[in-house]
C-alpha cells in the first residue's frame, strides 16, 4: 500500500486533478457499499490484496473475483479498491432518451502507468448491452468492449475506465494463478533447481505428475515454486495444475506450443479421431536445434541443408507429422 508520500508523488507523476485525489482518497478509506447489496443472489466473496494487505470483495465468484486475481497479478498494480463513491452522469435509455443516474464502479486501481476505473461484465451480458444501449455500449473491432458514458464521465474526472469482459476461456488461468498464490504459503525443503536441466536434456516436456516422479518429489509444491517464479512454464490457459498427469511443463517457453504434437489426445466431433504422434520426443537442446531449422526455413534462405530439410517436411507430411516432429533427426 502507497504511504502518504508516495500516495502525494503519485498524483503529481500523473497531473491528477483534485476531484480525482479525493475520489482516490475516498476509495481507499471505505467502501460506498457492502457487496451484494444490489445483488442478493451472487455468491460474494472477500480475499486479502497483496498490494494493500487489505480485504477486497467480489461480487460474483466468477466475473469479478476473475479479474480481482488477474489484476493482483500485474507487476504494475500498485493498489486495488473495491466499490468506489457512487457517482452520476448521464447515459441513455433504450429509446436513446438521455436520463440521469446513479453509478458504482466495481474497483480503482492504481497502475504504474495512471489510475484506472473498472467495471466487470461477462462477455454474453456486454453483448447483450450493445445491442440493447448502442449509444452507450459498443464492441470495438479488436474485442474490446466500451461503456462509453462511464467513459466520458470518468475521463472528466483524470481516470482511464475500462471494461473487464469475463470469457469462458479465463477459467483455467484464473484457477491455476489460485492455485499458485496459494503455492506461496506453502514451505518445502526440497532443492530440486540444480537437478532440472539435467531431467530436461531427456525430454524437453514432461507432465507434471512424470516429472515429480523423475525427480522423486514428496508432492507437487516443490514445481508450483518453480513455476511461480518463471523457472518452469505450461499452458495456463487450456491446463490445469489439479490435473498433474494433464498438464505439461517446459524450461522454454517457445517449446510451449509444440508440446501437444507429441501427445496422443482423442477428438470428439461425431466420432473419435486419434492424433497422429512422433515416436520420438526430443531433448531440450534437440528441440532447440529443431526451432532454429525452422527459423532458417522463414528466413527465405537457401542452401543444402536447407532443401534437406524441407525434403524432410514432404516426407513427414505423408506420415501424419508436425513440421518441428519432421526435422526431428
Amino acid at each position: 500500500m502507497l504511504s502518504k508520500l508516495e500516495l502525494e508523488e503519485y498524483s503529481a507523476r500523473h497531473n491528477l486533478t483534485p476531484a480525482a485525489i479525493a475520489y482516490i482518497q475516498s476509495a481507499r478509506e471505505a467502501p460506498s457499499r457492502m457487496i451484494g447489496e444490489h445483488a442478493s443472489s451472487n455468491v460474494c466473496t472477500w480475499r486479502e490484496s497483496q498490494r494493500t494487505h487489505q480485504y477486497i470483495g467480489a461480487e460474483s465468484h466468477t466475473v469479478e473475483r476473475a479479474f480481482f486475481i488477474l489484476e493482483e497479478e500485474r507487476s504494475d498494480c500498485l493498489e486495488l479498491w473495491d466499490q468506489c463513491p457512487q457517482e452520476f452522469f448521464t447515459r441513455h435509455d433504450k429509446n436513446g432518451r438521455s436520463i440521469r443516474c446513479p453509478y458504482t464502479p466495481d474497483y480503482i486501481t492504481l497502475r504504474e502507468s495512471g489510475p484506472v476505473v473498472i467495471e466487470c461484465k461477462d462477455e454474453g451480458e456486454l453483448h447483450g448491452l450493445c445491442a440493447s444501449y448502442p449509444d452507450d455500449w459498443v464492441r470495438q473491432s479488436d474485442g474490446d468492449f466500451r461503456n462509453l458514458a462511464a467513459e466520458k464521465h470518468f475521463q472528466n474526472l483524470g481516470f482511464k475506465f475500462e471494461v473487464f469482459a469475463y470469457t469462458k476461456e479465463l477459467r483455467f488461468h484464473v484457477q491455476n494463478l489460485i492455485f499458485l498464490i496459494r503455492s506461496r504459503y506453502a514451505t518445502t525443503e526440497s532443492r530440486i533447481s540444480s537437478k532440472i536441466s539435467g531431467v530436461f536434456a531427456k525430454s524437453f516436456f514432461w507432465s507434471m505428475y512424470d516429472l515429480k516422479e523423475e525427480l522423486d518429489l514428496k508432492d507437487y509444491t516443490p514445481l508450483f515454486h518453480l513455476i511461480d517464479q518463471g523457472v518452469l512454464y505450461f499452458n495456463i490457459h487450456k491446463e490445469l495444475l489439479s490435473c498433474p498427469t494433464g498438464c505439461y511443463l517446459v524450461q522454454n517457453k517457445d517449446f510451449l506450443g509444440r508440446v501437444s504434437e507429441f501427445i496422443s489426445r482423442k477428438m470428439y466431433d461425431g466420432q473419435r479421431v486419434d492424433l497422429p504422434t512422433s515416436r520420438v520426443v526430443p531433448s531440450e537442446s534437440e528441440a532447440k536445434r529443431v526451432l532454429d531449422r525452422l527459423d532458417s526455413l522463414k528466413s527465405g534462405a537457401s542452401n543444402r541443408s536447407i532443401r534437406r530439410w524441407r525434403k524432410l517436411i514432404k516426407e513427414g507430411e505423408k506420415k501424419g507429422l508436425s513440421e518441428f516432429q519432421s526435422l526431428i533427426l
